[in-house]
């Protein structure tokens, strides 16, 4: 077993452990802040790739309703009215 003046003599000086502390602080804080700027990134990207698909859906989802509501019986029975109505000045 080594003698207790040898193990003084093998640990770093606390200024060296200061100096150790801080640079791992610093090492911290930068992977952190690439770390948030590339979260950010990704969120954005998810963002902008969910609302886009969303309005593609939402428009696909409205075209087949018009093409529904214009299919229907009822649009084709009032069109001789929505005709006559174009033909009326409006007030």
């Amino acid at each position: 077993m080594p003698e207790p003046e040898d193990l003084s003599s093998a640990m770093p000086e606390p200024e060296d452990l200061r100096s150790t502390v801080e640079g791992l602080r610093a090492q911290v804080s930068e992977l952190t802040a690439e770390v948030d700027h590339w979260r950010a990134l990704a969120v954005g990207t998810w963002s902008d790739t969910l609302a886009a698909a969303y309005r593609d859906h939402a428009t696909t989802d409205a075209a087949e309703e018009l093409a529904r509501v214009h299919a229907s019986l009822s649009w084709r029975v009032t069109a001789p009215l929505r005709a006559a109505r174009r033909l009326v000045p409006r007030r």
